[in-house]
């Protein structure tokens, strides 16, 4: 009788055990699985002609490799290729240097992926935006940026600020140089300070310092900012503004700002006295008591480096 009472005992504990064993394995196998599949996306770069690196980067940036369906932290330095995907996070951003020197500046929330050369080419960059708002600089001449039936192309020298709006347009505005831009319908040729238009065009143009700029100056010296013009816009309180408001702060969620300026829009623009480190900037169109920043599509944006020189 005892020994029959305690198999019957043993009986629920080997068959609970055999149940964690089959759960074990399971998970095992799942993970292996994404092992597998992580490990077959990034091993398979080392057969691929790199597109650029990520040169730089603040807090989270996240990387999509060809062939893979897990998102992971990106990591300064790493090597990117064509149809790579890049994000950033809220409050962060990155730096993109392409082989054949174009650069790309990434905002906060912004999604892009580095498209295939159609031609085969390798002195050409293109770029599908999904979201956010990139600032790109054209050296080679061949750099696009495309959204939809939306295309832009960048000369070289060309400083060019896009973004992707809510209905799907792309909203590009160039700062230094030319581009063109089709709409979908029509192909426009875009100059100094002038911007595609479209329902979340920025009213303000900024044309020193660049968006990613860097300066160095003698203790002292002070920055200047400076803009062009104030453009037609489809917001009310842009349109019918004639100031600018300025915001410079030292963090990229601009909750430390340590100037907010408001200038009149006809001025060629005002100078700030900053001491070296990292800035960022913002500047919109606004009537003189408001003080709440506007989408940032619809705003001139940047950072700007200050390094000090030997007086």
């Amino acid at each position: 009788m005892e020994n029959n009472a305690s198999c019957a005992a043993y009986k629920p504990s080997l068959k609970r055990s055999l149940a964690t064993w089959i759960i074990a394995v399971v998970c095992l196998a799942g993970a292996g699985g994404a092992v597998i599949l992580f490990y077959r996306a990034e091993s398979g770069q080392n057969d691929r002609t790199a597109a650029g690196i990520l040169e730089s980067m603040t807090n989270t940036v996240y990387l999509l490799r060809e062939g893979s369906s897990l998102w992971r932290q990106a990591q300064k330095g790493e090597v990117l290729f064509a149809n790579d995907r890049v994000k950033t996070a809220p409050f962060s951003d990155a730096d993109i240097r392409f082989e054949n020197g174009d650069m790309v500046y990434l905002w906060e929330n912004t999604d892009a992926l580095i498209m295939a050369d159609t031609d085969h080419s390798a002195n050409r960059t293109r770029l599908e935006l999904s979201a956010g708002m990139i600032n790109v600089s054209s050296k080679s001449g061949r750099l696009s940026v495309i959204r939809g039936i939306y295309a832009a192309d960048i000369a070289s020298g060309g400083i060019a600020q896009a973004a992707a709006d809510q209905d799907g347009a792309l909203i590009l505005r160039i700062i230094i140089g030319r581009a063109f831009f089709n709409d979908g319908e029509r192909t426009r040729l875009l100059t100094d300070g002038s911007s595609s238009g479209g329902k979340d065009a920025p009213a303000v143009t900024v044309v020193f310092p660049l968006p990613t700029q860097e300066l160095q100056l003698v203790p002292n010296d002070p920055a200047v900012f400076s803009w062009t013009a104030v453009f037609p816009s489809s917001d009310a309180a842009a349109s019918n503004s004639n100031t600018v408001r300025l915001e410079v702060a030292e963090d990229r969620a601009f909750s430390h700002i340590i100037y907010s300026v408001i200038a009149d829009s006809t001025s060629e623009g005002t100078i700030l006295l900053l001491e070296e480190g990292t800035y960022w900037w913002r500047a919109w169109a606004a009537d003189s008591e408001s003080r709440t920043p506007p989408a940032p599509s619809k705003a001139a944006a940047g950072r700007l480096k200050i390094r000090l020189a030997a007086p």
